[in-house]
């Protein structure tokens, strides 16, 4: 996920891109801070980390379906109000995470068993993540609309990112079943959603996209020759 967000970066001017990288980096972060929310010592340490976790859970799907909107072109067809209200929400919850220890609407009590912390979830969590559900629920329809507005290799591109993205959506809902915790679900998924998006990154092109556009059109003309420069001349 860092390398892949590392090679984006280059294309930041690129609509959907700086998006892209910001999901990848909050899904690094969520993976980090489960790891060490689990092995610090000490209940002050393991809330520090749980709040890392839990911003991460919030940003992680609004930045994937701001990708999903800037890629595809969809950004225009979403009012501007709803859009100021989306980032309002998301805003207001990473606030009230982080001053959880003066209103206690996140989390109310939190304890150790042995080293597993224990929390008592407030209704802040099951707003926090009833947003998060409904921004994956958004990113998927417009990913889905991307699908059927576009023609060619770019339906090949929305295709294989809607199929990528899934595998993020099942790991975060497997991660609440105590049954798939055997097989650790989300850092699992999260893996194979990095990997069929580097490889979709590679093999579509999805942002240096002229390259193989050269290569489809030379490839397929009979008679002929067409050069198209960096600037589209």
């Amino acid at each position: 996920l860092i390398s892949m967000s590392t090679y984006i970066w280059q294309f930041r001017k690129t609509p959907g891109a700086k998006s892209q990288v910001y999901a990848q980096i909050c899904k690094c972060t969520w993976l980090l801070a489960s790891v060490l929310m689990t092995i610090s010592p000490g209940l002050p340490h393991k809330l520090f980390w749980n709040n890392f976790l839990r911003i991460s859970c919030i940003l992680s799907p609004y930045f994937w379906f701001l990708f999903v909107v800037e890629i595809s072109g969809q950004k225009a067809k979403i009012p501007i109000t709803f859009r100021y209200c989306i980032r309002t929400i998301i805003i207001c919850l990473i606030l009230g995470i982080l001053t959880n220890f003066s209103h206690k609407l996140f989390w109310r009590y939190a304890w150790l068993e042995g080293q597993i912390l224990s929390i008592t979830l407030g209704p802040g969590v099951w707003v926090a993540r009833l947003t998060s559900y409904l921004l994956c629920l958004l990113a998927t329809v417009f990913s889905i609309r991307w699908i059927f507005i576009t023609v060619g290799l770019r339906r090949h591109q929305a295709l294989w990112f809607t199929f990528a993205a899934m595998f993020s959506v099942i790991g975060s809902i497997l991660n609440f079943v105590p049954s798939a915790q055997k097989i650790a679900p989300l850092p699992l998924n999260f893996l194979i959603n990095g990997v069929l998006l580097t490889w979709g990154f590679y093999h579509w092109h999805i942002y240096n996209i002229l390259p193989l556009s050269q290569e489809i059109v030379i490839h397929d003309m009979i008679d002929g020759l067409i050069v198209i420069d960096e600037y589209d001349y």
